[in-house]
C-alpha cells in the first residue's frame, strides 16, 4: 500500500530525480519529471507545481539549468515555456573518471575501501555516467595493502592541524610478504614518536614528512607502512627548530630536491645528459634547474637535489647521464657501477 508523500517533500524528490536521471546530455521535460516522481516516489504533481518547485530550488542556489522558449499567451502577455531541465553535477565526467581511475590503479588503497569510495563517487553523478571499471577488477591482487591506511591518514591530518605528536609502529615487508613491525636489538617492537608536518604523494606513494623526536632533521616515512597510530597530548616540535629549517620550509622545493623521498642533505649537482632526455629531467626535477647546451646532442644541467636521491637517479639513468660534481657523489656512483659489473660477471660465471 503506497503512502502519498507530503507536499513539503516534493522539492527534495524533484532534486533526487534530477541528480539521478539528468545531466547536460540527458535533459528532462516537466512531463518526464512528473512521470519519474510518480514511478520512484509515488508522488503526483502537475507541471505547474513542478516548475514552481524547480524555480524555488534555483533561487535557493542549486545549479539547475533549463531552456526558456518565448511564447505569448492568448491575452498577448509573455508566457515562456521552460524545458530541458538538468542539474550540474559537482564533477564533470572527465574529472570523476580521473578520481576513480586514481583510486582503482592505486597500489596502496585497500581494495574494499577503494570500491566503497568509487561507489560514493559514482553516486555524485547521474545514472548515465559510465565508470568503466568492471573490467579492471583484480588490480590489487599482486599488491600489498595496509587496511589501516585511511585511519592513519585521518589521525595524521588531525595531528598536523593540532600540532601534536603521534606514536606508531613502522613496518617492513617480511619474507612471507606481510607487514611486520620493526624491532630493536632486544627484539621488542619499536614505538616511534614523530612530530608530523606534512603529508605528500610522491611516485604514487603517500609519505609523511616529519621528525623523529630524538633527532633534529626531517624524515620521510611511508604512510602505508604505518600501523597502530595514536595521537599524543604532547605538542609537536616546531618545524623551524629543526636543522636547516630556520629560514622556512618550501614544500615544492623540498619535493623537487627529494626525488625518491630519501632523507639527508641536499647538494648542488652538475651532470651532462642527452638533450632528448629533457622530458625526464623536467619530470623529476621540475623547472628549477640551470641548463646550457654543450653540443648538438648534450646539455649540462645544474640542480640542487638530495644527494642520496641523485645517486639513485643517476644509476637508474646511467646509460644517458654523467654526473660531474660533486666529487664525492661521482665516486659513489662509480663504485656502485663497478660493484654492479662485478656482480653481473659473477652471476654469469655461476650460470655457466
Amino acid at each position: 500500500m503506497s503512502t502519498r508523500q507530503p507536499k513539503k517533500m516534493l522539492a527534495i524528490q524533484i532534486l533526487d530525480v534530477l541528480r539521478r536521471h539528468s545531466d547536460a546530455d540527458h535533459r528532462l521535460s516537466q512531463q518526464q519529471i512528473a512521470k519519474l516522481l510518480e514511478e520512484e516516489h509515488g508522488t503526483k504533481a502537475d507541471r505547474g507545481t513542478i516548475r514552481r518547485n524547480l524555480l524555488n530550488l534555483i533561487d535557493y542556489g542549486f545549479p539547475i539549468e533549463y531552456s526558456e522558449i518565448g511564447r505569448k499567451s492568448p491575452a498577448g502577455e509573455d508566457s515562456p515555456i521552460y524545458a530541458d531541465w538538468y542539474i550540474q553535477p559537482p564533477f564533470e565526467d572527465s574529472e570523476l573518471r580521473l578520481l576513480i581511475d586514481s583510486l582503482f590503479f592505486s597500489r596502496y588503497v585497500p581494495p574494499k575501501a577503494g570500491q566503497e569510495i568509487i561507489s560514493k563517487l559514482k553516486a555524485l553523478t547521474s545514472r548515465h555516467f559510465k565508470a568503466g571499471v568492471s573490467s579492471l577488477s583484480g588490480i590489487h591482487e599482486q599488491t600489498l595493502t595496509n587496511p589501516q591506511l585511511f585511519y592513519t591518514l585521518q589521525i595524521l591530518d588531525e595531528a598536523i592541524a593540532d600540532k601534536r605528536q603521534v606514536s606508531f609502529q613502522y613496518n617492513r615487508v617480511s619474507l612471507d610478504r606481510k607487514l611486520e613491525p620493526r624491532r630493536g636489538r632486544n627484539g621488542q617492537v619499536i614505538n616511534y614518536i614523530v612530530n608530523p608536518y606534512r603529508m605528500v604523494v610522491a611516485n604514487g606513494r603517500h609519505y609523511l614528512i616529519g621528525n623523529h623526536d630524538r633527532h633534529d632533521n626531517l624524515a620521510h616515512l611511508r604512510i602505508d607502512r604505518i600501523t597502530e597510530i595514536a595521537m599524543s597530548d604532547k605538542p609537536a616540535k616546531p618545524l623551524h627548530a629543526l636543522k636547516g629549517m630556520d629560514g622556512g620550509f618550501s614544500l615544492p622545493q623540498h619535493m623537487a630536491e627529494h626525488l625518491y623521498m630519501f632523507s639527508g642533505p641536499s647538494v648542488h649537482v652538475t651532470f651532462s645528459i642527452a638533450k632528448d632526455m629533457m622530458d625526464s629531467v623536467v619530470d623529476w626535477f621540475g623547472l628549477d634547474f640551470k641548463m646550457k647546451e654543450l653540443d648538438k646532442e648534450q646539455m649540462l644541467v645544474t640542480v640542487r637535489v638530495n644527494q642520496a636521491a641523485m645517486r639513485y637517479w643517476a644509476l637508474q639513468y646511467a646509460r644517458y647521464v654523467t654526473v660531474l660534481t660533486p666529487r664525492e657523489l661521482v665516486d659513489e656512483i662509480r663504485a656502485d657501477l663497478g660493484e654492479a659489473v662485478r656482480r653481473y660477471a659473477g652471476a654469469s660465471d655461476r650460470a655457466e
